[in-house]
């Protein structure tokens, strides 16, 4: 009876043995388990963010700075419409100067014509 007492001891103590080497390895797996859940959880943000959220992002600003070269687009045609508005109305200017210099050149030289001595040229 003894020697089944001692062996029932024994028994009762490699139990207790492995039951703290499976709650050790319970406690190193959940450990595990709670890293690799913790990887999974930030994978699945990253993916999220440069995935899901990455393309529409660079959509959005994509499409501001669309609109904002199309302003300036806008903004430079309307320079060059009122810069050569300008630029014809002094041509039309310096056109109407030539012709009223053309003409009183050409009095002046009937005028001088009607002089003594006076040749058209020298």
């Amino acid at each position: 009876m003894e020697a089944l007492r001692e062996f029932a001891d024994a028994v009762r103590g490699e139990v207790r043995a492995a039951r703290h080497v499976c709650e050790a390895d319970v406690r190193q797996l959940r450990g595990s388990h709670d890293a690799l859940r913790g990887n999974v959880h930030k994978a699945m943000e990253q993916f999220r963010e440069e995935v899901l959220l990455g393309p529409a992002t660079l959509a959005r600003e994509a499409a501001a700075a669309l609109q904002v070269h199309q302003e300036n687009m806008n903004l430079l045609e309307g320079a060059l419409r009122h810069d050569h508005g300008e630029l014809l109305g002094a041509v039309k200017h310096v056109q109407t100067k030539q012709r009223t210099a053309a003409a009183a050149l050409a009095q002046l030289e009937l005028r001088m014509e009607t002089c003594e001595g006076w040749q058209p040229g020298g």
